[in-house]
């Protein structure tokens, strides 16, 4: 909840400083930068990571015995709440094995434009699924 501006805050400076004298802190800016473009590669990769699960499984069900005694592949999972400052908001989760190991990739964290109604979140999760390019496979 804290903006990007604290890397510029005199005292954030002075306490990184403290521990590393060394240490040059990017600009708001910069911080600001990098998020969004890691935000941007990771959905990019979670996009494509949940094309390839869904092409293989999907393409060899014979691999995958147990698939005929489960109701679907992807699990998915939403969280929904309202803020302090009464701004409603949507996670939405993908859960799935991988070789037995359980998954999870969060897809968005979306501020929703209404309150939590049906109608909003299904609109919100199938931009989500837009996004990702799944809602053919959901």
């Amino acid at each position: 909840m804290i903006p990007f501006m604290i890397v510029e805050d005199p005292q954030f400076i002075f306490l990184m400083k403290t521990r590393c004298p060394g240490y040059c802190l990017p600009l708001a800016a910069t911080v600001a930068r990098d998020i969004k473009h890691i935000f941007i590669k990771m959905c990019q990769q979670i996009s494509k990571t949940l094309k390839v699960i869904l092409t293989y499984l999907f393409s060899y069900p014979s691999h995958h015995p147990h698939l005929q005694k489960v109701e679907c592949v992807l699990n998915v999972a939403t969280d929904s709440w309202t803020s302090p400052n009464s701004h409603a908001f949507v996670a939405v989760a993908i859960h799935y094995e991988e070789g037995g190991i359980p998954r999870i990739l969060l897809l968005n964290i979306m501020k929703c434009a209404k309150a939590h109604m049906g109608v909003t979140l299904a609109a919100t999760l199938v931009k989500i699924f837009n996004n990702f390019g799944i809602s053919d496979k959901v």
